[in-house]
């Protein structure tokens, strides 16, 4: 209306606070077309839409923005500036970048630009093939139009590498004897516990097919949950919890010639009998979550569990009284100050400092997990017939979302495989789930399994996860599937 009318001083007032709204939300796309296309501000737009291309999750959209405006503005420039970003660009990223650049393949391309891209696409192609995403070679179409054998290679390399892979997989089973009923990754490493005759088993695996077996001699049932935590950025040493006491010794995983790194696993005993799980610290130390007496508070240990010291919470708002149940454990999340965890039908977001906030859902909370994208926090809580999915960007509150299965599948498991794609399984069916963007989790496909899937891996490959069924197979499955 003020620029209809001539008054352009107010124009640009108005311009400006919706662009600094924008910001406040991390829509940098939004914010760079109003520094672009209604303050004429272009260098302005750059800034900011290099900014969301590194920081929010319109990554895809704010680079190809970006490349536009420099092809068009300093198109001398543009080269130079594809091997800047390819520089700066984290591994989770490059095959974003990958697809960006492919999707600006034309001939009306200044030479030096299609050079500079073509050398960046041939090593992002290069680096993803050699983890295992041979689709990435697809791309080669693009950037080699007039090749007409790129075709009939990528199909022969695949076939090849499908076979390899089947091979690779076929040597990696656990003891079926064994009722399998948790495991966790660890670098090229993964540790599962099992239940045989009352006895607690862990096997230590790897996916060259090498398998070692120990446990410990004491009674446990059925009916005891089990939770293994683990960093391998920060430690060598993996947590074992348990919902009641148990006298398990440490048990230390020797570097040999299948394993070639030590580990841990350990059972702190000086945990309190409320503890509704931990994890670790970008220091390498842990915090545990106490819920005992009418009372949440952070217990933050030393690696070797020698010494504690306590956060007493503080509620923010109003909030029945929780009581903790004999038995009742759960996930600790982190994301960078923030800590996450559920009791009942209850979830806690905790800051460092010890505020608390809780959301109170209609449905008892099974399991959860949070995604690996450090620009905002995005958790999946899982209940009997659905899930919820908690999303906060920076700076503002947290939204809940819920779902709710399309088909019966009585999870037993949820496990991020990348940071927007999630996967639940349960019994003899696994379901993932892609979160499109704010508003919309769409399912990707459903698989039936021949037993009940009991934990999510990594696979050998970054693009790959794999599923342990609690009968011991394990199913190697791409991320991109």
């Amino acid at each position: 209306m003020y620029t209809r009318q001539g008054d352009h001083d107010n124009a640009r007032l108005c311009y400006t606070r919706a662009l600094e709204d924008a910001l406040h939300y991390s829509n940098y796309f939004d914010a760079a077309q109003i520094a672009e296309l209604k303050l004429k501000k272009p260098e302005q737009a750059l800034e900011l839409l290099l900014k969301g291309w590194t920081t929010s999750r319109q990554a895809d959209q704010c680079l190809q923005h970006y490349i536009k405006i420099i092809l068009r503005l300093q198109p001398h420039n543009a080269a130079g500036q594809i091997n800047t970003i390819f520089a700066q660009t984290p591994p989770s990223k490059r095959n974003v970048l990958l697809n960006v650049l492919e999707r600006h393949q034309t001939s009306e391309m200044p030479e030096s630009f299609a050079l500079a891209s073509r050398n960046v696409a041939y090593r992002i192609i290069s680096e993803l093939a050699l983890e295992g995403n041979t689709r990435a070679l697809q791309s080669l179409k693009a950037f080699q139009p007039n090749d007409r054998l790129v075709s009939a290679d990528y199909t022969r390399y695949t076939t090849l590498r499908s076979k390899t892979n089947s091979l690779e997989l076929s040597g990696v089973r656990l003891d079926r004897a064994i009722r399998w009923v948790k495991a966790i990754s660890h670098n090229n490493q993964f540790i599962a516990l099992g239940i045989k005759d009352k006895g607690l088993y862990l096997a230590r695996g790897n996916w060259n097919g090498n398998i070692e077996y120990t446990n410990w001699n004491v009674a446990v049932s059925m009916h005891d949950r089990f939770s293994l935590i683990a960093d391998p950025d920060q430690s060598s040493t993996i947590i074992l919890l348990c919902s009641r006491p148990l006298p398990l010794d440490t048990k230390v995983l020797e570097r040999n010639a299948s394993f070639d790194q030590e580990l841990t696993v350990i059972t702190p005993t000086t945990l309190p009998d409320g503890c509704l799980g931990m994890t670790f610290n970008a220091n390498g130390s842990l915090t545990a979550v106490e819920n005992n007496n009418y009372r949440i508070n952070l217990l933050h240990y030393t690696t070797d569990f020698a010494s504690h010291t306590a956060t007493l919470c503080t509620i923010e708002g109003s909030l029945p009284f929780v009581m903790t149940q004999a038995g009742s454990l759960s996930e600790v999340l982190r994301h960078n100050d923030r800590y996450f965890t559920y009791t009942g039908s209850t979830f806690f977001s905790i800051t460092t400092a010890g505020l608390l906030h809780a959301h109170e859902l209609d449905e008892l909370i099974w399991l959860s997990d949070i995604s690996p994208d450090t620009d905002y926090v995005c958790i999946v809580l899982v209940f009997e017939t659905g899930f919820f999915v908690y999303r906060q960007p920076h700076g503002t509150q947290g939204t809940l979302e819920r779902v709710d299965f399309d088909s019966e599948i009585t999870p037993t498991e949820v496990r991020f495989v990348s940071d927007d794609k999630f996967v639940i399984c349960g019994k003899q069916k696994m379901v993932s789930y892609r979160i499109v963007d704010a508003d919309t989790v769409e399912e990707v496909n459903t698989r039936h399994t021949s037993s009940t899937g009991r934990s999510i891996l990594k696979g050998r490959y970054r693009n790959q996860y794999a599923l342990l069924s609690e009968i011991g197979t394990i199913e190697l499955i791409r991320a991109n599937d």
